[in-house]
């Protein structure tokens, strides 16, 4: 855990401290760890974090960067990059070179695409670029074997491509408030999927590949524009939270009976007449439902 103001020779944490420049704070003989100063006044990427090449852990989130140089490339020991919530219009496509990254927060900066030397993360397990303007899902992700956990959560994202079929490994997938109109036969790739948010997209039509993923227990589809389900739903035998709420529905498909560990089924603002048969099973074997 980081503390404020602390400083030794493995941690300079400076945070919520006012600084406009902490490059007075980085002195020889640049051996430490960890170097956090989120939320400062930080207009200038310190000049003097070129020289830290054993640096594990740099957090500059909520701060004013507008640029980021090219001389990043030297943290090659980075384990943890945290430059969200600033003003980063292009990401600098030198990250790509941080081959000992494992967490990379990108939140909150305004930039529409990110660079295909993204490539060469190899050791990603979890990255966030929520709140920025990406209309794709980067094309470098079919490389992310390691990758555990994924949040993309307001942008304009329209399709989950071909590239989600490299994340065999992802248990995580934080896609809401995004422009997705369906999830494609590729999901089926993604066969450690525990949690798929989809709240407050376009989603019409949903692959019957989706039964394939066994780990998958929370399916959140609120908010899109389904009057469908696939028939082998019922297939999702791990499948604990189905959040169908706000969709065009009218009917379900019967395998959905066969969810034995579903705890809570939400059916409001849909297009039920009547309660649906195989409701009212799921509610008589214990699940909570909501219509």
């Amino acid at each position: 855990m980081l503390h404020q103001h602390t400083v030794s020779d493995a941690e300079l944490n400076l945070d919520n401290g006012g600084y406009t420049s902490i490059d007075a704070f980085i002195t020889p003989p640049y051996t430490r760890q960890v170097i956090s100063a989120y939320n400062n006044q930080l207009s200038e990427y310190p000049a003097a974090l070129r020289h830290c090449t054993s640096l594990q852990v740099l957090n500059l989130s909520c701060n004013q960067l507008a640029y980021i140089p090219p001389d990043i490339a030297q943290l090659t020991a980075c384990e943890m990059l945290d430059l969200g919530h600033n003003c980063i219009a292009d990401v600098p496509p030198e990250i790509g070179e941080l081959h000992q990254l494992q967490y990379l927060y990108l939140s909150e900066n305004g930039y529409s695409s990110l660079p295909s030397s993204f490539s060469g993360l190899k050791n990603l397990r979890y990255f966030n670029a929520t709140d920025n303007q990406l209309t794709a899902i980067p094309a470098w992700f079919s490389e992310m074997e390691k990758m555990e956990e994924i949040r993309l959560y307001n942008n304009r994202i329209t399709e989950l491509s071909s590239a989600v079929s490299g994340l065999k490994n992802t248990r995580e997938m934080h896609l809401m408030n995004n422009k997705i109109t369906a999830v494609p036969d590729e999901i089926a790739a993604v066969a450690a999927l525990e949690i798929l948010d989809l709240n407050n997209n376009r989603v019409a039509f949903i692959s019957p590949e989706i039964s394939r993923l066994q780990q998958l227990n929370t399916l959140n589809l609120r908010f899109n524009a389904l009057k469908a389900l696939p028939e082998n739903t019922g297939e999702l035998s791990s499948l604990l939270y189905l959040d169908l709420r706000a969709n065009q529905l009218s009917t379900l498909p019967d395998s959905l009976a066969a969810l034995t560990q579903l705890r809570k089924l939400d059916l409001r603002w849909n297009n039920f007449s009547v309660i649906p048969p195989v409701a009212e099973k799921l509610q008589a074997a214990g699940c909570r439902v909501l219509l």
